[in-house]
């Protein structure tokens, strides 16, 4: 028991020592970009962004019930968004997923997104 008392001080005080060192700002020059050679690497450095943009939006399915049929008022409606994507870049890029957010007059309705 006195040896694990012994072994968890000596563990504080060396913690208590080296923080300081560990939290204290380095002050030295950033170190200069690496130069990347032609392979796969050097592709993805070099990778600009798609550019991703909406074109339209379409009413895809609408229903002609009324939600409150007592005010005539609130149908159901399924829309479709259609978007343009472009590649920048001379090589293939894979797009992971795609996240948007349905908003109406500054209300957000939904929030999507295709893997």
């Amino acid at each position: 028991m006195r040896k694990l008392a012994f072994a968890l001080l000596l563990i504080g005080i060396f913690g208590l020592l080296t923080f300081p060192c560990l939290a204290a700002e380095e002050k030295a020059a950033p170190a200069p970009a690496p130069k990347m050679g032609k392979g796969p690497a050097a592709k993805a450095a070099a990778a600009k962004p798609p550019v991703v943009k909406l074109e339209r939006v379409d009413i895809a399915n609408y229903w002609s019930f009324y939600l409150d049929p007592k005010e005539k008022r609130g149908s159901g409606m399924n829309l479709a968004f259609v978007f343009s994507m472009e590649n920048p870049n001379n090589f293939k890029m894979m797009l992971d997923d795609l996240k948007f957010t349905v908003s109406f007059e500054e209300f957000e309705v939904n929030t999507i997104t295709y893997f």
